[in-house]
């Protein structure tokens, strides 16, 4: 199986693919069972942007495993963010989403909130990503 998380932030850092990543094995085991990926945008607004690189990744998982019918599950971890713009830009991203049939998942309000259960300041967000 191939699990492609396309998350927002710093590539470099990929702070929120830290958290995800260490959740994923920490609850679920699955290091050793799931392919895990992370295409980390720049930016949400970005995420049209992800689609070749999605392909991308599919293609090379099953260039390594000819005649495979593994399946592979793309999601989309985003923060919600607020206001309007926020809520116009959250709605074409569930269409995009549902138009590829990929799963969505929505940080409330962002994933420091959601693992650490408060929001941290932007300057100490890679060192709690790491202690995590």
């Amino acid at each position: 199986m191939l699990l492609i998380v396309v998350t927002e932030g710093d590539p470099k850092r990929e702070i929120d693919w830290k958290y995800i990543k260490s959740f994923l094995d920490y609850r679920y085991g699955i290091r050793n069972k799931v392919k895990l990926k992370s295409i980390c945008l720049a930016s949400k607004s970005k995420f049209q942007t992800a689609l070749p690189k999605i392909q991308n990744e599919i293609s090379r998982f099953f260039k390594m495993r000819p005649g495979s019918s593994e399946p592979v599950v793309v999601c989309l971890c985003f923060d919600t963010d607020y206001g309007a713009p926020a809520q116009e830009q959250n709605q074409r991203i569930e269409e995009f989403a549902r138009a590829h049939g990929y799963r969505l998942a929505w940080m409330h309000r962002d994933v420091e909130e959601v693992f650490l259960g408060r929001r941290i300041p932007d300057k100490e967000k890679v060192r709690a990503s790491d202690a995590f």
